[in-house]
């Protein structure tokens, strides 16, 4: 995780992603090698209520390569959604999200830690696991 201020997290020109995959509404919690990982906070305003209606989700994004891919949710109709310039596309699985990246040239995510990714960020956070004052703020402070 870096350890950026808020000047050096704005990473694209808004108007060139579509709000859900624009890097800046999350936080950077994790690096997979390429990729940065990003939830919205859980103390966030609109967190609890996301995931109450299956929409909880992290976001993967690439800085280097400018693309963001969306973990499955009821927003994303359970694929994984993946943006890159005016391309989206959606795909059933990890594995063809890096099969979609190799076709474009990108190194892919590696699924294991992806999917630890997943457990940690969405699945434990939906069952309770990890607690909503868990600390996470859109400033990166606690």
């Amino acid at each position: 995780m870096s350890s950026r201020g808020p000047a050096a997290q704005l990473h694209t020109e808004p108007s060139l992603l579509p709000p859900m995959h624009d890097p800046d509404r999350r936080v950077e919690v994790a690096v997979i090698p390429g990729w940065e990982v990003r939830v919205l906070p859980f103390n966030h305003p609109g967190s609890a209520s996301l995931a109450r209606r299956g929409m909880h989700h992290l976001q993967l994004w690439s800085p280097l390569w400018q693309i963001s891919a969306v973990s499955p949710s009821a927003l994303t109709d359970g694929r994984w959604e993946v943006v890159r310039g005016d391309q989206r596309l959606r795909v059933h699985c990890v594995h063809h999200l890096g099969r979609v990246c190799e076709q474009w040239g990108v190194l892919p995510p590696d699924p294991l830690m992806v999917r630890e990714q997943v457990m940690f960020w969405v699945t434990a956070h939906l069952i309770g696991v990890v607690p909503a004052s868990s600390g996470l703020t859109l400033s990166g402070e606690p």
